[in-house]
């Protein structure tokens, strides 16, 4: 089993994260926790992440076509649900000995103070968990 300590955040493509962050703010007194402009994952990308008491939302906007579009026409807007976890790597191997589906490798990003790294499993039924340690 791998050890999480709650909830971290949901992720959830945007059309527009400024709106969608005023939405949020005036409508159910979400704050901003952090925002940036990432250009490193191949398609540039605005990301805010959101929160009320426990509650986080990363927003994140697609800068550029075809991703863009497919958001805009897509059902699907729920991305990923992700977990916070003590030790990122552990809990690698972990899945690792669990066999589970893993979808994207564990990932350093430049988000947040110091930096965080996670990665991505897959449900049976195609849901994407992430598990994430911010430093």
């Amino acid at each position: 089993m791998i050890k999480t300590n709650g909830l971290l955040h949901i992720g959830v493509p945007v059309v527009s994260v400024s709106n969608a962050v005023q939405w949020f703010s005036d409508n159910m007194g979400f704050e901003l926790a952090y925002e940036t402009d990432y250009l490193d994952h191949g398609v540039p990308e605005k990301i805010a992440f959101i929160q009320k008491d426990d509650v986080m939302y990363e927003l994140y906007e697609y800068l550029a076509d075809p991703e863009r579009a497919e958001v805009i026409n897509s059902n699907r807007k729920i991305d990923h649900i992700a977990f916070r976890v003590d030790d990122v790597d552990e809990a690698y191997e972990e899945a690792q000995r669990l066999d589970l589906k893993i979808i994207k490798p564990i990932t350093d990003l430049p988000f947040w103070k110091n930096g965080c790294r996670f990665f991505t499993v897959s449900t049976p039924n195609g849901d994407l968990v992430e598990f994430m340690q911010i430093f």
